[in-house]
This record gives structure tokens, C-alpha cells and sequence, in this order.
């Protein structure tokens, strides 16, 4: 029991309070940090998932938008070579082909646009906003 002494008992302020009270302290305290830990990566991975899934949105968008374009385009084509078969400038094979473009082009656009609604239900559920029918 002395500063310079070798030997004898060494007490600490832990030890006074019962032997490994410091360590179960120390423990308690990491346990308490896991969990924010663990909430603080779920926010982290959820905010990812959300930036994601508003990039892949508004691509899709963008590009349904574009498909809209091309499907008019499609359109007015059609419409000039059905005219023009009317009037006997083409052949049947050629409005088919025309008309099977343009029918393309729709169910593209239209597939764009279904993907970009599928892509928000899922923002939707990862935020918790929908219902589930089945509780209602």
C-alpha cells in the first residue's frame, strides 16, 4: 500500500465498487452503442435504397417520355401508310410493318411507364406508407 511500493494490493476506484464493476459497466455502455450503431446503418442502407430508387424513377421517366415521342412518330407514319395504301401507292406487307413498329413502340412505352409506377410502390413500402389490405 504505497506509491513506490512492489508489493501488496493495488486498488483502483472500479475495484472499489466490486471486482469487474468496471468491466460490466464497459460492457452495458457497448451495449447501448450496438443498437444505435445498427439504427444509424439501417438509416444509411434505407437512404441509399431511396436515392437509388428515385434515380432509376426519373430514368425510367425520362425515358417513357421519350417512348410517348416515338410512339406519335410511330403513329403519324401509320397513318401516312395506311393513306397511302389507300390510295394504292403501297402494299399491304408494308403498312404490316409499319403498323408492327408502331405496336412495339407502344408496348415499350407502356412497359417504361408500369416500370417507373412498380419502382414508387417500392419507395412506397421501404418509407412504410402503404396499407396492407389484408388488416384493413
Amino acid at each position: 500500500m504505497g506509491e513506490g511500493s512492489t508489493f501488496g494490493l493495488r486498488l483502483t476506484t472500479d475495484s472499489l465498487l466490486g471486482l469487474g464493476t468496471g468491466d460490466r459497466l464497459k460492457a452495458i455502455e457497448a451495449t447501448t452503442e450496438a443498437p444505435a450503431r445498427y439504427v444509424s446503418q439501417a438509416n444509411e442502407d434505407a437512404n441509399r435504397k431511396l436515392r437509388m430508387y428515385e434515380g432509376q424513377i426519373a430514368s425510367k421517366e425520362r425515358q417513357a417520355a421519350e417512348s410517348a415521342s416515338l410512339t406519335a412518330q410511330a403513329k403519324q407514319n401509320l397513318d401516312l401508310f395506311q393513306a397511302q395504301y389507300d390510295a394504292g401507292q403501297r402494299q399491304v406487307m408494308d403498312v404490316v410493318g409499319v403498323y408492327e413498329t408502331f405496336a412495339r413502340q407502344q408496348e415499350n412505352e407502356v412497359t417504361l411507364k408500369y416500370e417507373a409506377i412498380r419502382l414508387r410502390i417500392a419507395m412506397a413500402e421501404l418509407l412504410g406508407v402503404l396499407a396492407d389490405g389484408s388488416e384493413i
